[in-house]
């Protein structure tokens, strides 16, 4: 019976292990020429030791035009089907079914946003990005319009950045926007590395999940909100 005993407790604290030592996630993303790449690479104390998550994805050529043109048309077929609606004696009721699926996805959306917002501040320290670079490169071939283009996308990195410090904890940080004048080119690369534990992501997970539920019930039955007061 000793036996049965050890191997529970070597169980116990290689779960144990699992839970509570940091996992370092390291990503890169990068678009050019129409490419999408992404690299993840998984480790806890070197990166030698981990392993390389890989995805490409590229411009599909012309031969399966014919293909995506078909399988659109099929889509966009099976679209006007769902969407369409019978303006009959059951035309009203349809319309009402629709007006009450769109409110149900944007109370769903808004409990999602509240619950996210309410268990921000618990998570921030949390999780920690080591490092993290944003670099674009653009031109439209015009110098005015490529001035103006940059400066917009200075303050959308900034607002990106201030929703990632909010959330995570960033101990270093650097962004770049090469203006390429007179030229058409446009390329986005994003890497860092993400810090975490498998446990705070459990607990995120359920903080959340719990939240999210108890803001929905709120809002889906408002009577029983008033019954509390």
């Amino acid at each position: 019976m000793n036996w049965i005993w050890v191997l529970f407790l070597i169980i116990v604290l290689i779960v144990l292990c699992i839970l509570f030592v940091g996992i370092n996630i390291s990503f890169m993303t990068e678009y050019k020429d129409k490419k999408f790449h992404l690299r993840l690479r998984v480790y806890i104390l070197n990166s030698i030791f981990g392993k390389d998550i890989k995805f490409n994805k590229k411009e599909q050529s012309d031969l399966d035009n014919t293909s995506e043109e078909s399988t659109e048309e099929a889509s966009e077929e099976k679209t006007e089907e769902s969407m369409s609606f019978e303006y009959t004696d059951n035309g009203e009721k349809s319309i009402k079914e629709l007006i009450s699926r769109l409110k149900a996805a944007f109370r769903k959306y808004l409990s999602y946003k509240d619950a996210f917002f309410a268990i921000r501040d618990k998570i921030r320290k949390k999780l920690v990005f080591k490092y993290l670079n944003i670099s674009i490169d653009y031109g439209d071939g015009d110098a005015h319009t490529t001035a103006v283009a940059t400066g917009t996308m200075w303050g959308f990195i900034y607002n990106i950045l201030a929703f990632i410090t909010k959330t995570a904890t960033v101990k270093k940080h650097k962004e770049i926007v090469n203006p390429r004048f007179n030229e058409r080119v446009f390329s986005l690369s994003v890497d860092g590395i993400l810090r975490v534990r498998l446990v705070h992501i459990i607990y995120a997970w359920i903080l959340f999940n719990s939240n999210y539920k108890k803001i929905l019930n709120r809002r889906t039955n408002p009577q029983e909100k008033k019954k509390g007061v």
